[in-house]
């Protein structure tokens, strides 16, 4: 006999930090250099050198704007909040270059009972699985990178309509690889609205979910690497 139960279920969004991960063109490289061992020193200790904006990570509005929150600003409401997925996977696959838009989140507010506000939605291009090609990642050419992102109408109808806290995508920005004046990132730190790049398994999501973000306390920083982890209801099956 089957008994279903809801239980929760945890889904890492991050990708593991590692010194031949992507790095956004002129970021620092990331470093990871030991300098104790168990068998010499009697315990293992590594320094980790790395850029706010490397690997999976949050930028905050202080990365575009002077005047906007730094990451130890951010509110702790803001790192634990209701996630809501936006799925572009199937217009990406035939255009590295797809921006989400305004229709795209429509299509996905469609299927919302309500529009909690604060939330951080996150979507799902497909793109994190060539974290490990790094050439198909960037997509470059002769025409510069190529890797989808969202419109600048999609981001004004959140932050404005949903009022939410964060936006996020599992490609390396949120502008796309076309973008020459990033003013998605711009219109969002006006507006004390967060970005998360670089994420993965967006596609093991449902579409609402409990988001928690462990970006670091970084005195003045406009960044930070973090641990993003959803949580969600799953039926699991016990005989």
């Amino acid at each position: 006999m089957n008994i279903h139960n809801l239980k929760k279920h945890l889904i890492d969004l991050s990708h593991p930090v590692s010194m031949k991960m992507p790095h956004w063109p002129g970021d620092p490289l990331t470093v990871i250099q030991s300098c104790s061992n168990v068998s010499c020193d009697g315990y293992n200790l590594n320094q980790l050198t790395i850029g706010e904006h490397s690997g999976t990570h949050l930028g905050a509005p202080f990365h575009f704007l002077d005047q906007g929150k730094t990451i130890d600003q951010i509110k702790l409401q803001q790192l634990v909040s209701t996630g809501i997925k936006v799925d572009i996977s199937a217009q990406t696959g035939e255009n590295a270059d797809y921006l989400a838009t305004i229709e795209d989140v429509l299509r996905c507010e469609n299927d919302l009972n309500c529009i909690p506000q604060n939330a951080v939605v996150l979507f799902e291009s497909g793109w994190s699985r060539y974290w490990h090609q790094e050439q198909q990642y960037w997509g470059s050419d002769e025409k510069g990178m190529h890797f989808p992102g969202i419109t600048l109408a999609a981001a004004d109808y959140l932050v404005n309509h949903w009022k939410i806290a964060g936006l996020g995508i599992d490609t390396a920005g949120i502008d796309g690889g076309q973008s020459k004046d990033l003013k998605v990132n711009r219109f969002c730190a006006q507006h004390d609205v967060f970005h998360l790049e670089n994420l993965t398994r967006l596609h093991e999501l449902s579409l609402t979910f409990t988001l928690f973000i462990g970006a670091l306390a970084i005195e003045r920083g406009s960044g930070s690497p973090c641990r993003v982890l959803a949580m969600q209801e799953k039926v699991w099956n016990e005989n």
